[in-house]
């Protein structure tokens, strides 16, 4: 079972084929298996997925701006993952990622899975809504950072439908169109 799951297994899905909770108390001792998380186990030889074990324990948390770009395949690992998460979704914190509540809408648009770099499918958000919000950051970004960051979005390939629906459900739709005409893009 863990190695079909990248070294991982949660003792609900051990519980579905009738192994006990307590046997992984027994492969811990034994060394065979570490516990990274309540309820989650990896097997020795195996390494810890960081993004993977922070969806496992917050199963609500989108991964957000800087990490989707990371997951999408732009930019690099930031230092400290983001995570977006329900406004009524109650935390204390996350120890060792940014945390951002947000209403249904923002959290809600453009979601979607990625496959980590150890390959695990965890929650972010599509090219469309990155390239949304990179508009939306702008000010924030710099001029060539934003730039950058816009291409190499666009040469990964966008979906315009989504792209469009995206800028006026965020209200961005003039600064869309000003962002294709001066990157030369359709």
């Amino acid at each position: 079972m863990a190695d079909n799951n990248d070294g991982y297994v949660s003792v609900a899905e051990a519980a579905q084929i009738g192994i006990a909770p307590t046997f992984f108390s027994d492969l811990v001792q034994q060394g065979l298996f570490s516990r990274v998380a309540k309820g989650l186990y990896i097997k020795r030889g195996y390494e810890k997925d960081d993004y993977y074990l922070l969806h496992y324990v917050y199963r609500k948390a989108v991964f957000g701006y800087r990490s989707s770009l990371y997951l999408q395949g732009v930019g690099e690992a930031p230092e400290t993952p983001d995570l977006h998460l329900p406004l009524n979704y109650m935390t204390a914190g996350i120890p060792g990622a940014n945390v951002r509540h947000l209403g249904k809408k923002e959290y809600g648009i453009g979601q979607s899975l990625s496959v980590t770099e150890k390959g695990n499918l965890v929650p972010c958000y599509d090219k469309e809504r990155l390239f949304i919000d990179t508009i939306r950051l702008a000010p924030s970004l710099g001029g060539k950072a934003c730039k950058t960051t816009l291409l190499s979005l666009y040469k990964k390939g966008l979906s315009p439908e989504r792209l469009n629906q995206y800028a006026v459900e965020f209200g961005v739709a003039k600064e869309l169109a000003l962002a294709k005409t001066l990157l030369e893009i359709e």
